[in-house]
């Protein structure tokens, strides 16, 4: 447990399994035991930050879809869902800070036309 503390990382699960082989290593020869293969997980370990995501629907005209494409890359944002019909639906996901402003610009780019619905924090 010291060494998934001392790691500082956040959302950590760490499952260890030990088969006995015939040698009993004691109560002290465990512990370094699973201490060793923890530090070994963990030092393997790719990290990444972890990012609050918030969901957005977005339904626009066909014009405004390759102007909505273009702009997904400025907010960290990535496309879940598309759907074309006689409009266009499409489901991205980006981190919750840059929600509002993509709103914002959507509705700009597409002169209020787009309906953006925010979805809650995922």
């Amino acid at each position: 447990l010291a060494v998934v503390r001392g790691a500082d990382i956040g959302d950590l699960v760490l499952v260890t399994v030990r088969y006995f082989g015939g040698t009993k290593l004691g109560t002290g020869g465990l512990v370094r035991a699973y201490t060793d293969a923890a530090k070994l997980c963990i030092e393997s370990l790719q990290t990444e930050l972890k990012i609050e995501k918030t969901d957005i629907e977005i339904q626009t005209q066909y014009r405004f879809y390759d102007s909505i494409q273009r702009l997904l890359p400025e907010y960290e944002a990535e496309m879940v869902h598309s759907e074309f019909t006689d409009t266009v639906s499409l489901i991205v996901q980006l981190p919750t800070s840059m929600a509002d402003a993509l709103q914002a610009r959507i509705m700009d780019l597409s002169a209020g036309s787009a309906n953006v619905r925010i979805y809650s924090s995922s």
